[in-house]
């Protein structure tokens, strides 16, 4: 690219976000109320909060924030718990048994991607978390997925805030561009692109001590990261431009002579999204703080009135004689009213009762309460996990059905959750690690392999089909005591697959066809021995007692 070309793109980049920015607008009113009453440190969309500033004081209840944290810590436990396998890579081959090596292949990648992918400094756990929280009060989570700075962490993980992304799609509605501004100090600017990269205003800016490292906004610089798909993609190309996504860095305000501060691209897009329900003319999803919202501000409206009774319960308004004088501070526990009584010992200072019912608020309270943590899931996580809990024990059925609940009601946002952000970030990863050189073993590039999901959520998807072998088996077994060759009309290991599978069970416990066939034969093959054995000794014991009558017989 020319530098005049350069320069042509970098104005289209910065229009096309300014329009992208513009065009937004009616989001970003709408995520700022939804954050001031349901997440009061979200209120960035469309003004900024200054560091440790208290930002609650238009919340007077705080359940709809309380159960949007819930939900986001539930629904991330239920998809990508900590210390647990919660995805697999599993061989597609056609050929069963050629899927068993190479699965043995693949769960060495996937240990990898565990590996590195939950170091402490790579920090994914913070940044998923942060992105479920966001697709659920606001419709939309974001994270970044990136190259690492060493091979010790090879990948790093940063959630991009709503407020600072801004999306494409394409024709098939799948995110396939970001540009993510952020504020940077003109040292950070310096820091992370290089002073041969950046302007003379940002060095000058730098050489300052009043601006060159200060973090408020006034001194903040927008850089922008623009990843878009490449009008010039070549699929055996070996330069980096060349790749499927190319990126620009820019910044946003200056001057036409300005160039990008980094050109560079990605075989993979790094960004994953996900988004929660919209409708076919949004690009980005309508959360679950904007469904409840007038119960959260009908919520709002009926605490700060239950505030104002239960006031007025407590130390209501005193009421005396037109003529009468009485000191407050007389009013106090203990004290004496001189003039409270006349002489016929009726009461000259009385309280004024307004009527106040706070338990008729309390019911109205208690009913959105119930409609929020309904619209959170709240009722299915928690009804969930305390049921039965006087209990012993709980049956698998049971345990089944409970997963059958989570998965009808959950499942849909689940799985929408695979496709659009965890399937792309496991790809990503892959893409980092063969970047890298040395972390995956060459086989994988002739392996065609599928993501398989284990958290519960993903189990609870699989339980209609354990649950309906399990009775199957079971039905076969009971009549089979009637009629033994029934038994054969249930193949136990296609049964045991299915529930193995179900149950994320690694490939290395389940054997293949050929190989429980080689044991079963093998088997066999023991008892047919060992019966002979037995009937050998048998024969001989025979033997030796025909040969013994004989010769008495021949002695007679």
């Amino acid at each position: 690219m020319t530098e005049a070309q350069s320069s042509d793109k970098l104005e289209c980049l910065r229009q096309q976000f300014g329009s992208m920015r513009t065009s937004r607008g009616t989001y970003e009113s709408k995520w700022q109320r939804e954050a001031r009453y349901g997440s009061p440190n979200d209120m960035i969309f469309t003004s900024s909060l200054t560091p440790g500033e208290t930002n609650k004081d238009q919340q007077y209840d705080s359940r709809a924030e309380l159960a949007l944290d819930e939900s986001s810590s539930f629904f991330k436990g239920g998809t990508t718990p900590d210390g647990q396998r919660w995805h697999g890579l599993e061989a597609d081959d056609i050929n069963e048994d050629d899927n068993k090596a190479n699965n043995l292949i693949l769960q060495g990648v996937e240990k990898s991607l565990f590996k590195y992918r939950y170091l402490p400094r790579a920090n994914f756990s913070p940044a998923r978390y942060e992105a479920v929280r966001t697709m659920k009060g606001f419709g939309t989570g974001i994270m970044y997925i990136g190259k690492g700075d060493t091979r010790e962490v090879p990948i790093r993980y940063r959630h991009c805030h709503l407020s600072q992304c801004y999306a494409t799609i394409d024709n098939y509605d799948v995110v396939n561009g970001m540009f993510y501004v952020r504020g940077m100090s003109p040292m950070q600017i310096i820091k992370e692109y290089g002073e041969d990269n950046v302007s003379d205003i940002i060095k000058e800016k730098a050489s300052q001590k009043s601006t060159r490292g200060d973090q408020s906004d006034n001194t903040l610089i927008d850089v922008v990261n623009a990843v878009i798909e490449n009008n010039s993609f070549d699929p055996d190309g070996l330069n980096i431009k060349d790749a499927r996504y190319s990126s620009y860095h820019f910044v946003l305000g200056g001057t036409s002579e300005d160039k990008f501060l980094r050109e560079s691209g990605y075989h993979t897009f790094p960004y994953a999204v996900v988004r929660d329900r919209h409708t076919p003319n949004e690009i980005y999803g309508r959360g679950t703080l904007g469904r409840v919202l007038p119960e959260i501000l009908q919520l709002n409206q009926m605490k700060r009135t239950h505030i104002k009774a239960g006031h007025n319960a407590v130390d209501p308004i005193t009421l005396i004689t037109e003529g009468g004088s009485i000191n407050p501070a007389h009013l106090r526990a203990g004290g004496i009213v001189r003039g409270g009584v006349d002489s016929q010992g009726r009461q000259t200072v009385v309280s004024l009762n307004k009527g106040e019912r706070p338990d008729i608020s309390d019911s109205l309270m208690e009913q959105s309460n119930e409609i929020i943590e309904r619209a959170f899931h709240l009722n299915v996580y928690i009804s969930n996990a305390l049921r039965d809990t006087n209990r012993e024990r709980v049956t698998a059925t049971e345990v089944n059905s409970i997963k059958q609940d989570q998965d009808r009601i959950i499942g849909p946002q689940a799985a929408r959750d695979e496709v659009e952000f965890l399937g792309p970030m496991v790809e990503r990863e892959i893409d980092i690690l063969a970047e890298w050189g040395g972390f995956l073993p060459d086989e994988l590039e002739e392996i065609d392999f599928k993501i398989v999901y284990r958290g519960v959520l993903a189990m609870a998807r699989n339980s209609d089909q354990v649950i309906a072998v399990n009775q199957y088996i079971e039905s076969v077994i009971g009549m089979a005591s009637v009629d033994p060759t029934i038994i054969h009309a249930a193949n136990f290991y296609e049964a045991s697959k299915v529930i193995g599978e179900a149950n994320g069970t690694p490939a290395q416990v389940m054997p293949s066809r050929e190989e429980f066939e080689q044991r079963v034969s093998a088997e066999q093959q023991q008892q047919a021995q060992q019966s002979l054995v037995e009937n050998a000794g048998g024969l001989s014991q025979a033997a030796d007692t025909l040969l013994g009558g004989g010769s008495l017989e021949s002695g007679v």
